[in-house]
């Protein structure tokens, strides 16, 4: 039975479709796909009332004050007469920075913040709430609470006091983690979380926040002294907004905040840019095993340059409810589902965040039902880029969002201002984003179709049981095959034995037989090439590389006839050397340059510390493939594959230690030409986390002399 499906056009903080409410650091359970209802039971209780979302309509005046404290918080007063309780809701917005080994720090830290604070247990806290009719609820970045207008201002206080005092006890922490591990072990089996967090994973890379993954080990490396160190540096007022809707003056409210906030003091949290990861040349098919598991997750998406506030914003929220809201004839809605239960993933909604946002498609299918899907869904994506959608249609999913919106719920009128100050800067409110929804035209839809949809470019992603994985399902990749992960985002190699006799040995030196000899290798003195490396259609870098075996390397990057940067590889180590300063390499980096002092270096393994095994065939569409595993000190290093029919290295894949975490690179080898007796690779296509260079060789010399006072310096 075909299930719901929803598409994301994600911008990772703002919801605009489902509710105006907003996500503030995106590495929350949506992002980390590994914390669904069981962790928000334990965390989030008593969790908000019905009457906190009440849907009754508001037909009172209501007015709305803006002001700012002296340390920057943005205070959004919203003085409803109507109202019986007041709301409270405290958002921040802050830098983000890779968690690396403690992935995880920034939820359990808003997660364990209602946990107790200094001046009270979590009982004690319980017991207050509960005399004052209150409630109070923490997550990632965001803090709530609301009472009868009685007791607000104790409610307020006690909300100041968790946000600012919370205890982070190790009794706390350690049960939260506890918890943590549970339900990374209760959703192994749940291939709707699995196949998100695979899609976070293969779209954003390791190197990006986005692609970070809570895991066992992350959790283990936690303390609650992490989650104080986060605290006191992310939770500060510049960051932040406060919004409060109720049966308050304005002077009241902002009496209250000046009070209870004003000597809350800023503090300036580093900002470090991340990487954009680069689009995938072509659609790749992704699949996270769930053994027993009937149905398939899906999940097709891609990243986009799209932020909160841009122009576009509106259109892109209208097209996704064209594509896939329940109450229109959109183009992947199945508005016959019935039983089983249709998917309870997100619907169509756009979240915004000043990073990197993205395009996605969800849906649960039946295994037969998976190549159709995927097939109608990139079919559609066209379609929109192609077409001009009907005004009727426009118009109708123009007013399901704004029914969606829910904007005379009063939760969701101060939810809806907030964004508005804190994400897109906008004093008018949600009243600007309105007007700016009911302005969509059929030519917006065409033309937000086509600069942010990108069908050829998707990483489809796919959770459930292997052995329901429906034929053909790898001719949807433009590589013909289907990569294999794990829950951590490791390739998964699906390999046939090797035949009789073959090992790594005999599979390198065919490498260098199919190549000229083993012994024309060995006695190389020297190799000069000259190339040209570009990562995009602006960045054009000449490279010449010089070899003196087992003596140097010299790697010389000008731009423009300007020399940019070089690099000196020798026995003893390696520098960079760029704008008058060297600097030592990494000792990860130098033991992979350092390999290629030796002319025909997969024979020298030995001599550089590292060992190989011959794991098997793997079935892709131009192979098979031998897989060799390149291992240093007994862990994986690098794989490399090399053509059954040629011998030839065509592709290696490693990942390396980094200053900002680990770095995976793939590398393609191709267009092999003879050069005196010998065959080289002239093109060479590197993806380092998602970021491409291609490396396009145009002159080669053999044995040319090359003076060694190059490498003196080192």
């Amino acid at each position: 039975m075909r299930k719901r499906t929803s598409i994301v056009l994600n911008l990772h903080n703002t919801n605009f479709f489902m509710s105006i409410s907003i996500t503030i650091r995106p590495k929350q359970t949506t992002q980390k796909c590994v914390f669904l209802l069981s962790l928000v039971s334990f965390f989030c209780s008593p969790v908000i009332s019905q009457e906190m979302s009440r849907s009754d309509t508001r037909d009172t005046a209501i007015s709305v004050e803006l002001n700012t404290l002296e340390n920057g918080l943005r205070l959004v007063s919203i003085a409803d007469t109507a109202s019986n309780r007041v709301f409270w809701s405290i958002k921040l917005k802050t830098p983000l920075a890779l968690e690396l080994e403690r992935t995880g720090v920034a939820q359990l830290t808003g997660e364990i913040m209602r946990s107790g604070t200094a001046l009270r247990s979590s009982d004690s806290l319980d017991v207050l709430l509960d005399a004052y009719d209150a409630e109070i609820i923490t997550t990632e970045g965001l803090l709530r609470a609301s009472s009868p207008k009685a007791y607000a201002q104790e409610t307020l206080a006690l909300l100041v006091e968790v946000l600012r005092y919370p205890a982070f006890t190790e009794t706390a922490v350690n049960e939260a983690l506890e918890h943590y591990r549970l339900a990374l072990s209760t959703n192994e089996n749940s291939s709707e979380i699995r196949v998100h967090q695979l899609s976070q994973q293969r779209v954003f890379t390791k190197k990006h926040p986005y692609g970070e993954t809570i895991s066992p080990s992350s959790l283990d490396s936690i303390s609650h002294i992490d989650l104080i160190q986060h605290h006191a540096l992310h939770y500060r007022p510049q960051y932040a907004s406060i919004a409060v809707t109720g049966d308050l003056t304005h002077e009241e409210t902002r009496t209250w905040i000046e009070a209870a906030l004003g000597d809350w003091l800023p503090r300036e949290i580093p900002i470090v840019r991340h990487s954009v990861p680069t689009k995938p040349l072509q659609n790749r098919v992704c699949f996270g095993e769930i053994p027993g598991e009937h149905l398939m997750a899906l999940e097709l998406s891609h990243t986009v340059s799209l932020k909160p506030g841009h122009s576009d914003e509106a259109a892109c929220v209208v097209l996704n409810a064209i594509l896939t809201h329940p109450t229109l004839p959109g183009s992947l809605v199945d508005t016959n589902c019935s039983t089983p239960p249709c998917s309870p993933m997100l619907t169509s909604s756009v979240r915004a965040d000043d990073l990197l946002g993205s395009f996605r498609i969800q849906s649960l299918e039946s295994p037969h039902h998976v190549i159709p899907f995927i097939e109608k869904s990139i079919a559609s994506m066209q379609d929109l880029t192609l077409n001009r959608v009907d005004t009727g249609l426009v118009q109708s999913a123009v007013e399901a969002v704004i029914a969606d919106m829910q904007l005379h719920e009063a939760e969701k009128y101060m939810e809806a201002w907030q964004d508005a100050i804190l994400n897109r800067e906008d004093s008018e409110g949600p009243r600007a984003f309105l007007k700016t929804l009911r302005a969509v035209t059929p030519s917006d839809i065409q033309r937000v179709a086509i600069q942010y949809l990108r069908p050829a470019n998707l990483i489809i992603s796919v959770a459930g049981d292997r052995s329901l994985i429906p034929e053909g399902l790898s001719r949807l990749s433009g590589h013909s095959e289907i990569e294999f992960f794990d829950a951590l985002g490791k390739r998964v190699l699906q390999l046939d034995p090797a035949p009789t006799g073959e090992t790594a040995e005999t599979v390198f030196i065919d490498y260098y037989t199919a190549r000229g000899g083993v012994e024309a290798f060995e006695s190389l003195e020297s190799l000069v090439q000259i190339a040209d490396a570009s990562a995009g259609a602006e960045i054009e870098i000449e490279v010449e590389i010089k070899t003196q075996y087992g003596v140097g390397i010299l790697t010389q990057a000008s731009m423009n006839g300007t020399l940019m940067m070089e690099q000196i590889i020798t026995k003893s180590g390696g520098v960079n050397r760029m704008n008058g300063e060297s600097k030592t390499l990494p000792e990860s980096e130098f033991q992979k340059l350092s390999q290629h002092l030796y002319a025909a270096h997969f024979l020298h393994l030995t001599d550089l510390n590292l060992t190989a095994k011959l794991l098997g065939m793997d079935r892709a569409q131009d192979g098979p493939h031998y897989v060799v595993e390149i291992q240093s000190h007994g862990e994986p290093y690098e794989t490399l594959y090399f053509h059954n029919g040629s011998h030839l290295l065509v592709k290696s894949v490693g990942e390396r230690k980094g200053p900002a975490g680990p770095v995976e690179i793939e590398s393609t080898f191709s267009d092999y030409q003879w050069v005196q007796g010998l065959s080289f690779p002239m093109t060479t296509v590197q993806m380092t986390n998602g970021q491409g260079m291609t490396l396009r060789v145009s002159k080669t010399t053999l044995n040319g002399r090359i003076s060694s006072n190059l490498f003196d310096d080192n």
